[in-house]
């Protein structure tokens, strides 16, 4: 029996002359579970009263439809990236923040699931499991995030982007490894009972006399600005 899960994005305030948007996708592997999940939820925030700043999560590859019930060996397009949506010539920094988040039954309220953010051992057990492609040409992780496993490791595109114009995508696909083992797949079981969300939290600021370390200072702040909803970089 499926069912059909949002989880609720989080909405990030705005600091200063920057913007803030989060997507959700979700991923329910066939093996782990007998229920699937999607979720593909938007949020956009906006502080600048002349609009002339904003941007956009974008994953124009990405069908909700294709993350339900995976089996080893599949694939599903998954492709973010930042659009500049500037009303005025603005070119920007910009920056995304990669969040993996297991869904569990919610005892509380059958039917319903708990999110949690997690743990830098349950990403390393995830990622025997999956493959993300990750691209490291166009995209510099920050300084902060120390392990390979980190959750909630933010990465900075190496160049502005004009109005109109978008990244190169982050990365472009998620693959369930052909090669899990069930040993790999009952590990991860017990914290995505219900399903896995990919949280992606994308951040633009102006480029216009910001060089880009201050720039990576700016989005650094926005992204894991918890009292505003943000994410700590977890090692």
């Amino acid at each position: 029996m499926l069912f059909n899960r949002k989880a609720k994005a989080v909405i990030t305030a705005i600091l200063g002359a920057a913007v803030v948007a989060t997507t959700v996708v979700g991923f329910s592997l066939a093996y782990l579970t007998d229920q699937g999940s999607k979720t593909n939820y938007f949020t956009f925030v906006n502080a600048n009263e002349d609009n002339t700043l904003s941007a956009d999560v974008t994953e124009p590859s990405y069908d909700p439809d294709t993350a339900l019930n995976l089996v080893p060996g599949s694939v599903v397009p998954k492709d973010p990236q930042v659009e500049n949506t500037s009303t005025s010539a603005t070119d920007e920094w910009t920056a995304i923040q990669v969040i993996f988040e297991g869904l569990t039954p919610d005892s509380a309220n059958p039917g319903q699931s708990v999110t949690t953010v997690l743990t830098p051992a349950q990403v390393e057990l995830l990622m025997k499991v999956i493959t993300i492609d990750w691209n490291t040409a166009d995209w510099t992780a920050d300084a902060n995030v120390t392990s390979q496993y980190a959750n909630g490791a933010i990465y900075y595109y190496n160049s502005t982007i004009a109005p109109g114009d978008s990244t190169n995508p982050l990365f472009t696909s998620v693959t369930v490894n052909a090669d899990a083992s069930n040993a790999d797949l009952a590990a991860v079981a017990s914290f995505l009972s219900d399903g896995l969300n990919i949280r992606i939290a994308g951040a633009a600021t102006q480029s216009d006399q910001t060089d880009q370390a201050t720039a990576q200072t700016t989005l650094y702040n926005l992204l894991t600005d918890t009292a505003n909803g943000g994410q700590a970089i977890i090692n």
